[in-house]
């Protein structure tokens, strides 16, 4: 399938009619794809149709590779490459990926918004992926011819197992280089909540010794070992962890 067809032409348009009552089309654009490694196809379903064109025109799908680990990723923290495709985008500079990999098949679900937007509103779109994802195959499924080519040689290091189901996000999120476990994670949110190491270690199951310890990692990756609980606070700001963005990642029921 090539990617300037009247089929995902109509695809996108019909993306904007089918799921108006879960996007502001007016602040949001969707993107959603399927990156098949081992059949070396990826299957595209996009809101904004001249935004596929623009990022494969430019041969971003030569650099696919560097999108493919699983959790959050902000673009502005990706190569020189996207950053020039950024500045393309209808509805400013703010773009979000969503990474899920299921062993060599990766699901990416992509938001982009204008500057009036919130990170954190974007991080609460989450939600509807399923809705998105259960669309978009109801689309292929339909259109038959609709894979595009995985172009870039993509050799994956090991094979992960299946990281993420229904409203999980994966075992390891996300924030630009940053990376943290689920339990970091959680850790991260209980501080920005003001609890106490006491009170954390009980939540998490573990004695206060071992969440000293995760605390501790989570400090040498945020190279803020020694300074004060609030300029930390003020380093993950840095990064885009808030504790609104965290509530809406990793609901505590």
């Amino acid at each position: 399938m090539d990617i300037e067809s009247n089929r995902m032409e109509k695809i996108s348009a019909s993306v904007k009619l089918d799921l108006c009552n879960y996007f502001n089309w007016n602040d949001v654009d969707v993107n959603y794809n399927i990156i098949d490694i081992d059949e070396k196809k990826i299957y595209a379903l996009s809101s904004d149709y001249e935004w596929q064109l623009i990022y494969w025109h430019h041969d971003m799908d030569l650099s696919l590779k560097e999108r493919l680990f699983a959790g959050v990723q902000y673009w502005s923290n990706y190569s020189e490459a996207y950053q020039k495709i950024l500045t393309k985008l209808d509805k400013g500079n703010k773009k979000i990926d969503f990474c899920n990999r299921y062993n060599n098949l990766f699901e990416i679900f992509s938001l982009n918004a204008n500057h009036k937007v919130p990170y954190d509103h974007l991080l609460s779109l989450y939600r509807w992926r399923s809705i998105v994802s259960e669309y978009a195959y109801e689309k292929w499924s339909e259109n038959k011819t609709v894979a595009l080519p995985l172009r870039q040689k993509i050799e994956l290091d090991e094979t992960a197992p299946i990281i993420c189901r229904g409203n999980e996000i994966s075992n390891y999120i996300r924030f630009g280089q940053l990376s943290f476990s689920n339990k970091e994670v959680l850790t991260i949110r209980l501080l920005l909540s003001h609890r106490n190491i006491n009170e954390i270690s009980r939540i998490q199951g573990c004695s206060e010794e071992d969440e000293y310890i995760r605390v501790n990692n989570i400090k040498k990756k945020l190279n803020c070992e020694m300074v004060s609980q609030k300029e930390c606070f003020s380093v993950m700001k840095d990064h885009g962890i808030t504790l609104a963005s965290l509530e809406k990642l990793m609901p505590i029921n």
